[in-house]
């Protein structure tokens, strides 16, 4: 029985991948950064502060956090410009949001900031809709809706099916809300280890689990 449907944001709510964009290209001009559709394009996914420092490394520009940090910043003020004259919401969207709330509990699974979810729910009036985890820090809502699924019966090491491998939960989570749910099941693979820099840990553990396997071989 669904319980809860969680909604991604840029791209499923509001339709502004086109305007993040822009605005990313206006900012990184400055810094000597001709940021294309392709480079933009091959790192959606990305949260904000790992694509401005994907960028900066890809041009081979220095990054300093101050910089970052400013990078950041007039970027959200810029998005948010760029949309004053009106929302680029999904046609139909509100309307199948308002419907499905009256029916299931509805979260947000996404790397958008609270700045700029914020802002977007207050001028459509979504908040009232979702679940009171919404407005809270990314890591929070994540953390949330890994909460909520695992009540909900959800396997918290299911992967994704896709033709080119399946991905689960610490393939992408951050560092923060990867713990979270390592303190709740998931399992620490080879590819989450390196990622997470556990590598070390989990080469100790395979070491003494293969010392406690052959100590209880029996002896010939």
């Amino acid at each position: 029985m669904i319980k809860a449907i969680f909604f991604d944001f840029n791209g499923v709510i509001i339709d502004d991948e086109t305007i993040q964009m822009k605005a990313y290209q206006e900012i990184l001009r400055g810094h000597e950064i001709d940021l294309t559709e392709e480079w933009y394009m091959s790192a959606l996914g990305m949260d904000d502060r790992t694509f401005v420092k994907a960028m900066f490394e890809r041009a081979k520009r220095p990054l300093t956090d101050p910089v970052l940090e400013t990078v950041l910043n007039t970027k959200t003020d810029l998005h948010r410009q760029m949309m004053e004259d009106g929302l680029p919401l999904f046609p139909g969207v509100v309307t199948f949001l308002k419907a499905t709330s009256r029916h299931f509990s509805i979260g947000l699974v996404s790397m958008a900031t609270i700045v700029e979810v914020g802002y977007v729910f207050q001028r459509a009036n979504l908040t009232p809709l979702f679940s009171d985890e919404v407005l809270k820090e990314r890591s929070s809502r994540l953390q949330s809706a890994i909460r909520l699924l695992i009540q909900a019966g959800a396997d918290i090491n299911a992967r994704s099916r896709w033709w080119a491998g399946g991905f689960g939960v610490l393939d992408w989570a951050p560092p923060g809300v990867a713990m979270y749910a390592i303190e709740r099941g998931a399992t620490v693979t080879i590819h989450a280890a390196a990622r997470l820099g556990r590598s070390r840990r989990l080469g100790e553990r395979s070491l003494s689990s293969s010392w406690s396997s052959t100590n209880a071989l029996p002896s010939k």
